[in-house]
């Protein structure tokens, strides 16, 4: 990635400890990164669903809200119905009315 190395999360089990290590290191929200790179058609890995909503309920036990950088409308409403709090970016595709 462009940024790299940021730190990493590889599934669901493993939310709590990556939430505790960013509260030692001083964050206050949490953000994470879903992004399939279909917008900018460069794909690339990204985390699960099911690891988003345990960082999501890991996060918010902690009392954090979570942002969500996402670049597709489909990505917003992915991560939304995970219980994100807060959009980080726009998508670069309308969102539907319903």
């Amino acid at each position: 990635m462009a940024y790299s190395p940021f730190p990493s999360v590889h599934g669901p089990r493993d939310a709590s400890g990556f939430v505790a290590d960013r509260l030692a290191e001083g964050a206050t929200p949490l953000k994470v990164l879903y992004d399939h790179g279909s917008a900018s058609l460069v794909p690339m890995p990204t985390v699960s669903l099911a690891t988003i909503r345990a960082l999501v309920v890991a996060a918010h036990a902690a009392g954090m809200l979570v942002f969500a950088h996402v670049t597709t409308a489909a990505a917003a409403i992915d991560v939304v119905n995970q219980g994100v709090d807060i959009l980080a970016h726009v998508p670069f595709e309308p969102l539907s009315p319903t």
